[in-house]
């Protein structure tokens, strides 16, 4: 059972809390959505420094703000909407007692709800990701990352068919059980972002994407059936994940699409938050959350990312040509390892910038003539 309504004081807090417990009955078919468009996935790796001690120590000072009581695990489980029979009882769950309290945490205009806010040609998620500072062409909110709800998916099953096949899975029975990656990783390549999300019944899967390096096409491929169905057409999955065998004529990717699309990602890198969290404190919520935040710094795809992994304290070298004020007042510093940190006029906060990646910093500690960050472990020399 969920935890008794308590007067909760932080987003931190709200976003800890347990899940409500489920009843899961098994559906009369397992049915994935297919596209003939959508391309077959490179590879899979473990994304293993997306943790709550990486992500707290970036993000934390965003989730200490005050907020009013509000725990919708509970009524949740007392309305009885822990039973799930199919996925959209399963969606109609994670969008109120998942999204909408990770929505009420966000900062900064920043929300998650039904991606219809964010409405994009050709693809049709169930939830995003969105800044209502931001508008795209369309008269919609911009959309920082997207992300789908599926029931009773066996993701380790569709990593090992991906893995195990040297050539590709396109001709191997059992294929369709990938088919939730390959619809994530479309919308990473129309939205040309890195992130994207599944969420089921046994716990979230939180995605990063990795462009090849250089991108293009890439060989020993089985070319997909190029005949196109209807959009978003369902395919009834066969779960039972044969033994693969190797003898695959090579073929490779339409160079056209692949040109057109503009994006060929080679890898999607995976790290997976089971439904009651994580031991090490990081949960679905949570996850969510950082995601967004993550996403609205910075969601260019690219060939490699800076770590998540606390940064060392770094002093600021002194030299006063290092030293420059911006044209609203603020100070620039460069420092040894190439972070820029940029004091705000206020002198409240800084703005760090590392190999094109930007964050906004709060709660730096005066000692002396420097300025210090604990949590991120960063040290600056404090402006005259």
């Amino acid at each position: 059972m969920a935890e008794p309504r308590v007067k909760h004081r932080t987003d931190l807090e709200l976003l800890t809390l347990p899940n409500p417990t489920l009843n899961t009955h098994d559906p009369e078919q397992k049915k994935w959505t297919y596209n003939a468009d959508w391309r077959p996935i490179e590879n899979v790796a473990e994304w293993s420094d997306f943790s709550y001690q990486n992500l707290l120590h970036r993000y934390g000072t965003d989730l200490k703000h005050d907020i009013s009581p509000f725990e919708p695990a509970s009524v949740c489980e007392e309305a009885g909407w822990g039973e799930i029979f199919e996925e959209q009882c399963l969606h109609d769950l994670v969008m109120t007692s998942i999204i909408l309290p990770v929505s009420y945490t966000l900062p900064n205009g920043l929300f998650m709800s039904s991606s219809t806010k964010m409405k994009e040609d050709d693809i049709n998620p169930d939830f995003a990701a969105g800044d209502y500072k931001k508008r795209s062409a369309n008269g919609r909110y911009h959309g920082l990352f997207f992300g789908d709800v599926k029931y009773k998916w066996q993701h380790e099953d569709a990593i090992n068919l991906i893995q195990g096949c040297k050539h590709g899975y396109e001709d191997v029975e059992g294929k369709d059980i990938v088919r939730p990656f390959e619809q994530t990783q479309q919308y990473g390549i129309i939205q040309k972002s890195r992130y994207a999300a599944i969420i089921h019944e046994r716990g979230l899967l939180a995605i990063r994407f990795r462009l090849s390096n250089p991108p293009e096409p890439k060989s020993a491929r089985p070319q997909r059936n190029a005949t196109k169905g209807k959009s978003h057409q369902r395919v009834i999955s066969d779960t039972t994940v044969s033994e693969v065998t190797s003898n695959f004529s090579d073929l490779s990717f339409d160079k056209d699409t692949v040109l057109k699309k503009g994006v060929d990602i080679a890898e999607l890198q995976i790290s997976v938050i089971p439904w009651e969290g994580r031991d090490d404190g990081l949960t679905i919520k949570l996850a969510l959350c950082f995601l967004a935040l993550a996403a609205n710094e910075n969601s260019d795809l690219r060939e490699e990312y800076t770590s998540l992994h606390p940064r060392p304290i770094v002093p600021i070298e002194g030299s006063p040509s290092e030293i420059g004020t911006s044209k609203e007042g603020s100070t620039t510093r460069k420092t040894k390892n190439k972070v820029k940190l940029q004091l705000s006029s206020d002198r409240k906060s800084y703005t760090c910038t590392e190999e094109g990646e930007t964050w906004q910093v709060e709660d730096w500690e005066e000692r002396g003539k420097y300025v210090l960050h604990l949590e991120l472990m960063l040290q600056a020399q404090k402006p005259e």
